[in-house]
């Protein structure tokens, strides 16, 4: 066999997450509240960065507060009273708090995927623990299930891949690796290696063996150890219960002549500047000092441009948003229409991901009343000519049980019946039960047994 020896040049493609594109993500992920505190967190580390006091001729933006927009929410405190404010109650303004398996769902009801193997996310997902580890083996899953494991193993896959990072993993080292594939970088490599191949020495702490193992010097070694500090060993924790929280919109939607407007809520949030002062000792200080302050000047910047895109983003999508679901934003949740991610990445030209990472955890202030964001999105259902969102239709369950005789109630095959015969939706009387169960209401049977 002859051996060929060539330099050959080859071109690749490959996504990096400069430590700017981090940032940037993280920022488009922080909801309100978490923002106004990573700016004030930012200008108390950063000499770069000056708060812009406001000016006291300013005047309140001329928003038609009333019906649409609540005082206490909008950019600028306006001088007259908000009628709607006292009929609005206070309990509106209270955080649901979301587990971290509806989190889990409401992507899985994202995500592409056929009715087996949503079937089988559902269950995986009802097996993830709190820390957001699988607590279930594919060969019990698929037994359980009764489809193969290679099956299993794929919609996990799917799983693996939602928010927050690294939940469904089933061990220490799968949850670190899950949360690996995002980054890039020859540190981030040099772990991915130690993780893989050297865990059980990592963990004993024998730094010297893996560095010989992976031939790299033991400070380099270090650095890409350190890493895992960023990395989080229970994904789920930021699920964990909590007392309510009263919620602070991310945007505001209100009524403006014939069309809605979007308005981003940035009251009691920081505006901030390049100070001035710093700059000058850009000019005029010693090299040491000039090189910190370039180096902040920079972040600050990068911190800056992060801001701005993170605004510009939600806004972008919020009005999608609204473009979609007009109707319920004037007539409400009965005329709330199916809508998935794909659609508004479609439209306004963004990634899925960025758009789950915008919504994740915001609220908007609608004529409606508040709602997180995700409330927005919703599957199909019917398989017919008509097609209804999935809350729509729980919205019809509800009424036509509250309506019924309590002497002959509906079983769940004449609710389909009805749905089909009043508004022409074909639906499945197992999606009716699986509907009025997530709905509380007990079976035909048992509201007899009660009456």
């Amino acid at each position: 066999m002859v051996l060929d020896l060539k330099q050959e040049v080859r071109l690749t493609q490959q996504l990096v997450l400069t430590p700017q594109l981090q940032q940037a993500i993280k920022l488009l992920q922080l909801n309100r509240l978490e923002l106004e505190a990573v700016i004030k967190e930012e200008l108390n580390a950063n000499p770069l960065l000056e708060e812009v006091e406001p000016s006291p001729e300013e005047e309140p933006e001329d928003i038609p507060w009333g019906a649409s927009v609540p005082q206490t929410y909008g950019r600028r405190p306006s001088r007259r009273k908000d009628p709607y404010e006292e009929e609005r109650p206070l309990e509106e303004t209270l955080k649901t708090e979301t587990t971290l398996q509806e989190h889990l769902l409401w992507q899985l009801r994202m995500s592409p995927l056929d009715p087996e193997k949503m079937r089988i996310g559902a269950f995986l997902i009802g097996n993830i623990d709190d820390d957001g580890y699988l607590k279930i083996s594919l060969e019990e899953a698929s037994l359980e299930l009764g489809v193969p494991s290679e099956k299993v193993n794929e919609v996990l896959g799917v799983i693996q891949g939602f928010d927050p990072p690294g939940v469904g993993a089933r061990d220490l080292r799968e949850c670190l690796l899950i949360q690996l594939r995002q980054k890039k970088g020859g540190d981030y490599q040099l772990l991915r290696r130690v993780i893989q191949e050297g865990f059980e020495e990592l963990l004993k702490g024998d730094l010297r063996g893996l560095a010989e193992r992976f031939g790299v010097e033991t400070q380099e070694l270090l650095k890409a150890i350190k890493l895992l500090k960023t990395f989080d060993t229970r994904p789920g924790r930021a699920f964990y219960p909590e007392a309510n929280q009263y919620v602070i919109p991310d945007v505001i939607i209100y009524k403006k002549g014939e069309d809605f407007e979007v308005m981003l809520n940035d009251e009691g949030l920081p505006r901030l500047k390049i100070s001035s002062l710093y700059q000058q000792m850009l000019r005029d200080g010693d090299d040491a000092c000039r090189n910190y302050l370039k180096q902040k000047l920079k972040e600050a910047q990068w911190f800056l441009r992060g801001l701005e895109q993170r605004q510009k983003t939600l806004e972008r999508i919020t009005r999608s948003i609204v473009k979609f679901q007009r109707e319920f934003l004037e007539k409400g949740i009965e005329y709330l229409k199916p809508l998935v991610l794909r659609d508004v990445a479609e439209d306004t030209g963004l990634h899925e991901s960025t758009v789950s990472r915008a919504i994740s955890g915001k609220y908007a202030w609608t004529p409606q009343g508040l709602y997180e964001l995700k409330f927005f999105f919703s599957s199909k259902v019917g398989d017919g000519p008509v097609e209804m969102s999935s809350k729509k239709v729980k919205k019809l369950i509800e009424d036509l049980l509250s309506q019924e005789d309590p002497r002959s109630p509906l079983s769940d095959q004449d609710i389909a019946r009805i749905l089909k015969e009043r508004y022409g939706l074909n639906i499945a009387r197992r999606t009716v039960t699986k509907y009025r169960e997530s709905l509380g209401i007990p079976s035909s049977k048992e509201r007899r047994r009660m009456f």
